[in-house]
């Protein structure tokens, strides 16, 4: 699903299926087995997909739910690179895990103008240097995943903010915890300039990789495409016999 939608806007609606159990597994007696696929993005699976399929196409449901996405932008001395849009989050780290990721964040809450010089600047809400293991950003879909393991919240399917969260993050002296995670509104954007020499820029989790080096800038807010999916709380309607 995540593969599918990256390369689609609101146009064309996505319905996933989750082939795991295969129709031959139907009954399964350990169902807290983790090799399993849980498929939260998924509406049918491959025991109900020949019900759940003619539904959909003959629009028998629900419309497909209108869903946030992640737009990120990398700057880089000679180049500007936009990235796949994330319908889950987003990893933004060194890519050995035993290494240090050191960046310094902004939160900005987008573009003013000045009356007196007639031009666009950046308002900036607050910014902090990082030493940590990386940063998760994260739309509403994603929050159940990686950020809800990691110690954040679960928000609203609905919602058009973004959730971020530093990982294990080490503080400079006068800094608060607090500013380490928190809500990106749409009228904000997070902007992260890299200080390590070498990062990474993961886009729904190993699906896309972008390398970063010392000095790349990169620039996240929820103004990305949207994507139409169905999901099993649109699927799985109260008129489905």
């Amino acid at each position: 699903v995540l593969n599918a939608a990256s390369f689609l806007d609101d146009n064309i609606p996505v319905c996933g299926v989750n082939s795991d159990p295969s129709k031959k597994e139907r009954v399964i007696d350990n169902k807290q087995d983790e090799r399993r696929s849980t498929g939260q993005l998924c509406a049918a699976t491959s025991a109900n997909v020949d019900q759940i399929l003619p539904h959909v196409l003959k629009g028998d449901y629900y419309s497909p739910a209108l869903r946030t996405r992640i737009q990120t932008i990398v700057r880089s001395t000679m180049k500007t690179t936009r990235l796949p849009p994330a319908l889950n989050d987003v990893l933004i780290a060194h890519p050995s895990p035993a290494a240090v990721s050191r960046f310094r964040l902004h939160l900005n809450k987008g573009k003013v103008v000045s009356s007196q010089e007639c031009n666009e600047r950046v308002e900036e809400e607050f910014s902090l240097n990082a030493w940590s293991s990386g940063i998760w950003i994260c739309t509403s879909m994603g929050s159940t995943a990686a950020m809800a393991a990691a110690g954040g919240f679960v928000m609203h399917r609905d919602s058009c903010n973004l959730q971020y969260m530093i990982r294990e993050h080490l503080l400079e002296q006068g800094q608060h915890r607090e500013k380490g995670h928190g809500i990106v509104e749409p009228h904000k954007m997070i902007n992260i300039r890299w200080n390590s020499q070498y990062g990474c820029v993961y886009v729904d989790g190993s699906h896309m990789k972008h390398d970063l080096e010392l000095g790349d800038e990169v620039k996240m807010d929820c103004h990305a495409p949207k994507v139409r999916i169905f999901d099993s709380v649109d699927v799985f309607s109260p008129h489905y016999s």
